[in-house]
């Protein structure tokens, strides 16, 4: 039984070479983001692409996912998630990675506390900044008070704005002066207004500023650098590079058994009815199979889909992301652990036949990434 991801190699570097060269014709380097489960790929194989795209940095989540790709890549690894000197089992982990990679692994500070990361070993940083985005950073004075702290022995390499996906509100950016910024992007107001402060601030005698940057377009890269062209700029692309063409992968699930069932039979844990074929396909919640984030209904479309939706679970009717033939196949139930039970009527899918799944790579756990 094999729940498998498959990947048209040709199309998928085709996009990951386009995405680079259009950031990079913009001024920015890119870093490709590794992080969580390697956005269904796995952290090992991606480590292998960014390899063979001769880039030479890239970003983990967190210091626990930094082993395997500091083994499939020589370059440097950034850690996004920042230093923290409350989480005793991280730090601990930091310290046995360092030992052997401390020329290649950047740690992120978005704390004034400064004591664990030199406790660690850390030898090089980024400084992340408090952004619109309100999760981790440190504000202006706090910026200044970290460098301040630094000893030799640790090197700012570069600093770190994470900016929200939309763009954010004026009142988020009163921090800094940019009403002569020429862009209707509030980011690029964001960034170029973190930017000026920090030249003011940091010393750039080693040469210039590094700014490590999210959810940005060329564009938006294009018009920072117009207004700031002496920084370094590089933007950070995990989804939008690996998953940006859709096209390039398809996921499928091996049919392991067609039951014909009479009109009173049931199926299942729960015995339910619905249907007089059961089909039972490969791919289940341990695949990642019918598990979702939460989604925000910001807009009526996406409130009419949640009602709909919740309407037809409450008759039973719970539509499945497996398809045949373009069209969606119901749950006989809920999807188990490594299998989904379906309704299949008037659909002539035989064992042995793939059936197509959709679902969301950064939460799904395929049993083969097949390479065409």
């Amino acid at each position: 039984m094999t729940f498998a991801l498959t990947v048209e190699a040709n199309k998928f570097r085709a996009h990951l070479s386009s995405v680079i060269a259009q950031y990079q014709d913009a001024g920015a380097h890119v870093l490709p983001v590794i992080k969580g489960n390697g956005y269904g790929f796995g952290r090992g194989i991606l480590a292998d692409e960014v390899t063979k795209l001769e880039l030479n940095q890239v970003c983990v989540g967190t210091i626990w996912e930094a082993a395997e790709v500091l083994e499939n890549f020589s370059g440097q690894v950034v850690v996004l998630e920042p230093v923290s000197s409350s989480d005793t089992l991280a730090s601990g982990h930091w310290t046995s990675l360092l030992e052997g990679h401390a020329d290649r692994l950047i740690a992120v500070v978005s704390a004034t506390e400064l004591e664990v990361v030199k406790k660690i070993g850390v030898q090089k940083i980024w400084v992340e900044a408090l952004t619109s985005m309100n999760r981790f950073g440190l504000a202006p004075h706090q910026i200044a008070e970290v460098l301040k702290k630094l000893g030799q022995d640790i090197s700012v390499v570069g600093f770190s704005l994470h900016l929200p996906i939309v763009q954010p509100t004026i009142s988020k950016l009163t921090k800094f002066e940019t009403a002569g910024v020429n862009s209707n992007s509030n980011k690029v107001r964001e960034i170029v207004g973190w930017i000026s402060w920090l030249s003011e601030t940091t010393d750039t005698t080693n040469g210039p500023m590094t700014i490590s940057a999210s959810h940005l377009t060329a564009t938006e890269i294009a018009q920072i650098k117009r207004e700031q062209p002496d920084v370094q700029i590089q933007i950070r692309l995990g989804t939008s590079l690996w998953l940006g063409n859709p096209n390039a992968l398809s996921v499928t699930g091996t049919v392991l058994a067609v039951h014909e069932i009479a009109a009173n039979d049931k199926a299942g844990y729960q015995q339910n009815s619905g249907g007089h074929k059961v089909v039972v396909v490969s791919g289940g919640t341990a695949h990642g199979v019918a598990l979702a984030a939460p989604i925000t209904t910001s807009s009526l479309r996406k409130r009419g889909i949640a009602v709909v939706e919740g309407l037809a679970q409450a008759v039973g009717k719970i539509r499945s992301p497996f398809t045949f033939n373009g069209n969606n196949l119901n749950f006989v139930e809920p999807p188990h652990m490594q299998v989904s039970m379906l309704w299949a009527d008037n659909c002539a899918i035989n064992v042995g036949d793939e059936i197509a799944c959709t679902v969301r790579n950064t939460t799904a756990n395929f049993d083969a990434v097949i390479w065409k």
